[in-house]
């Protein structure tokens, strides 16, 4: 008799939760159509383009590095391609099926705009990365303010030259991004001495080769013994321009601002051959172009300049 009993009461128990459990299922089914309607669902992987200077530097090989871990963390797929001087390779994105483009201009402004804006009128969105171009309607843009640079620069050189400041700025073929906005890097370095008794002299540029940064320092300092100020815009002349300066016993003698971070160069700064450096991050500049490209992709907007920022290397911080 208990039995039944017992067998009956579990029977009732059954029955009672049978409804509740198709409603449960029921509603999760109709939850997950709705879900799908409404298109509530992990985003399709995108297939997104870097395009950079065919000239490669460790710098530009550090954001490429950063660009694709940033990518692969996000799961979306990133082919790098080398830019040419007629665009023609920037002009085949539009026909790869990329869906988004990070574009690193190494000069060539009118020629790079002008393939951009055939990608912004197929809807293909695109960011600028380390140089901005101008435009009717900005580009979203990523990287280090130029005009902050030479205004940073400048604060270090006045730190250590207390008058008559004879300035020249080293640029370099490896950093093109700098060279390309260098009226901007002048005028950062103007403001800073302006009503000063300073004299911004005119520029020098170096080559692709690593070392070239010696020879041009040896014949500049040969030929306008007057210049007591250096500022360097790439790593690897900071240090071989460094190893010139030690080769002519001018150490102390000719104040130098380095660009970049590196055992190397915070060995220098400690030692005291310079007197400073002005480190632009790439990795950090990589993984955020990737981050607003995806960002611009599947919401039509992200911010429309994002600064990496500019971090300053004086003895101070290296000592520590």
């Amino acid at each position: 008799m208990k039995k039944i009993v017992r067998a009956g009461l579990f029977l009732s128990a059954v029955c009672s939760l049978a409804p509740f459990a198709v409603s449960v299922f029921l509603l999760a089914r109709l939850t997950g159509e709705i879900a799908g309607r409404r298109g509530i669902e992990p985003p399709a992987a995108l297939h997104l383009a870097l395009y950079v200077p065919r000239t490669r530097s460790s710098s530009l090989d550090a954001l490429v590095s950063a660009a694709r871990e940033t990518a692969a963390a996000e799961g979306a797929a990133l082919s790098v391609h080398s830019l040419d001087s007629d665009g023609s390779t920037l002009g085949m994105a539009q026909w790869t099926g990329a869906q988004g483009v990070i574009v690193h201009p190494d000069g060539g402004d009118r020629v790079i705009l002008r393939e951009m804006e055939a990608l912004r009128k197929r809807g293909i969105p695109v960011v600028l990365v380390n140089h901005s171009i101008p435009s009717d309607l900005p580009w979203a843009f990523v990287g280090a303010n130029n005009f902050d640079f030479g205004k940073k620069a400048g604060a270090l050189v006045s730190r250590e030259v207390r008058s008559d400041p004879r300035i020249v700025v080293v640029y370099s073929d490896k950093n093109p991004a700098v060279y390309s906005e260098r009226e901007l890097v002048e005028m950062g370095l103007s403001t800073v001495f302006s009503g000063r008794s300073a004299q911004l002299l005119p520029s020098v540029k170096t080559a692709v080769n690593p070392r070239d940064a010696e020879n041009v320092v040896h014949e500049l300092l040969r030929q306008r013994p007057e210049v007591n100020v250096l500022v360097f815009t790439d790593a690897e002349d900071t240090i071989a321009g460094c190893q010139a300066l030690i080769d002519l016993n001018l150490v102390g003698v000719v104040q130098v601002i380095g660009y970049g971070d590196s055992p190397e160069i915070r060995d220098y700064i400690r030692k005291g051959v310079l007197n400073g450096s002005l480190a632009v991050n790439p990795g950090p500049t990589g993984a955020q172009a990737v981050r607003s490209l995806i960002e611009l992709a599947r919401t039509g907007y992200t911010s429309s300049s994002v600064d990496t920022g500019i971090e300053i290397l004086s003895r101070e911080r290296t000592a520590k």
